[in-house]
């Protein structure tokens, strides 16, 4: 026991250990420990949710694939039931008969806004929507032509509400987008 002192006395550390000045610098150091550990959570959480987000978009990206690929197969058959006739009403250029069988086919496919018969050089030449008739599609659109009969091509996103409205996309509000779906026949 040092000589002054007393023996109820807790023992003392050397006057140099603890200082205002170590105090605050282990003090700052613990702050900065878990500041680093909270920003650490924080970007694991935040990965963690954009990964869960990406997942959940990347799902209902596949999902939707497939019920546009059923939808367009189911069209597809649809239309190549009318091709014949299509194709002989075209030869004798009956283009008014040509709308009414397709306005009879879009009744029964609501996610088909028209359907209508274009020329080579992109001229509507009968449709199942009146607004469509005589209408000149844009090149953008004509560049896409499917180059195999029975396959369908997708256009570029054109602005418009259908195909007698259609043009390269612009940035008005207001401006639906349409995606001309083409098929050779």
């Amino acid at each position: 026991m040092p000589g002054n002192a007393r023996p109820d006395d807790p023992p003392r550390l050397p006057a140099s250990w603890w200082t205002v000045r170590h105090l605050a610098a282990a003090g700052l150091l613990l702050s900065v420990a878990v500041l680093g550990l909270a920003a650490l959570f924080l970007l694991f959480e935040f990965s963690s949710l954009q990964s869960r987000e990406l997942d959940r978009a990347d799902l209902t990206a596949r999902v939707l694939a497939r019920q546009v690929n059923a939808s367009l197969n189911l069209d597809s058959v649809g239309l190549e039931a009318l091709e014949r006739d299509v194709i002989e009403l075209a030869a004798v250029r009956e283009y008014r008969e040509i709308s009414s069988l397709l306005e009879r086919v879009l009744a029964n496919r609501p996610e088909l806004r028209s359907v209508s018969l274009v020329d080579a050089q992109g001229k509507v030449l009968a449709s199942s929507a009146a607004g469509n008739l005589d209408a000149q599609l844009p090149q953008e659109a004509l560049a896409a032509r499917a180059a195999v009969a029975g396959k369908f091509t997708m256009a570029p996103l054109m602005s418009g509400r259908d195909l007698g409205t259609m043009a390269p996309p612009s940035r008005e509000r207001g401006m639906l987008p349409v995606l001309p779906v083409l098929q050779r026949i």
